[in-house]
């Protein structure tokens, strides 16, 4: 009985909405770790370049004074001067030396970083899409496009009613209030479902030793600040990670990916694109002229 009963059970079904709160929790940490790492680069970067050069000057100042320890008492040889003079002129290659290696070990660590994030987006649009197919979003939403010919369609509420014959100009009229239906559905019903809070960005706040590495190393691209956001730039076709711009600059950001080498239009170029192309609602409702 109970083989019977485990064959004709129905599959349980995945709990969707677990799973993407718990991939978008994921991708929120991440976002977070990877800005932290960021943040530890550019301040390690900086302490190691204060630290070494601190170093260096002191040897220096010790070695122009003389003060540095000699040998048995004696006078210093030809070959001790020239070992005592070698940090002087090899100091800075040791410092940019010491600076790329602290750099190199931080970018690795973001990069692993960043591979992870790439991935759970990854994640997370098929899951999206997997639950666009099973649902039939895309033929319902092309059935609802084809058929509907509620008001919210003027295009096909244009092609069915003719224009009206112009008329002297009376008094002006108050438009007709919206039918009973539509003013219910514009007014918000308090004990309807509302959408999942979005998890807030809490990004390191920079400190005064932060603002001295901007001035000593540059600003950064990779940190974000609250006063200046940035924006991730995913590819439209495979929705790779191509790095983050800032706020005024996202409008206007237009790139090839690189992994797939999908050509990316700015917002700015597809609002133009839309407007010079006229819609086909908009060609069909305008009226032809009549000659007598």
């Amino acid at each position: 009985m109970s083989f019977l009963t485990s064959i004709f059970r129905k599959k349980k079904e995945e709990d969707y909405e677990t799973i993407l709160s718990a991939l978008a929790l994921d991708i929120h940490k991440r976002q977070v770790r990877l800005s932290e790492i960021r943040l530890r680069e550019r301040r390690s970067t900086l302490l190691v370049t204060l630290y070494t050069l601190a170093g260096w000057v002191a040897y220096i100042s010790l070695w122009y004074t003389g003060l540095l320890p000699k040998r048995g008492g004696r006078a210093a040889s030809g070959l001790e001067r020239a070992v005592k003079a070698a940090p002087v002129i090899v100091g800075p290659i040791i410092i940019l030396f010491v600076r790329r290696i602290v750099q190199i070990w931080y970018k690795r660590k973001g990069d692993a970083e960043e591979k992870t994030l790439q991935t759970l987006l990854k994640q997370q649009r098929a899951k999206v899409e997997e639950i666009k197919q099973k649902t039939n979003y895309y033929s319902t939403r092309d059935l609802i496009q084809r058929y509907d010919d509620s008001p919210s369609n003027p295009g096909l509420r244009q092609r069915l009613v003719p224009a009206p014959p112009p008329t002297q100009p009376s008094t002006p009229q108050r438009p007709p209030a919206p039918p009973n239906g539509q003013a219910v559905s514009m007014t918000p019903n308090p004990f309807s479902p509302q959408p999942p809070t979005p998890l807030p960005s809490n990004p390191p706040r920079k400190q005064w030793y932060d603002k001295l590495a901007d001035a000593v190393l540059g600003d950064d691209d990779h940190t974000p600040n609250p006063s200046t956001s940035r924006y991730a730039l995913i590819c439209e076709k495979c929705f790779a990670h191509n790095g983050l711009v800032k706020e005024s600059m996202w409008e206007d950001a237009q790139y090839i990916c690189p992994k797939c080498g999908h050509f990316n239009r700015s917002v700015n170029s597809k609002k133009q694109a839309r407007i010079l192309t006229p819609s086909p609602s908009s060609t069909a409702s305008t009226p032809l002229p009549v000659t007598a």
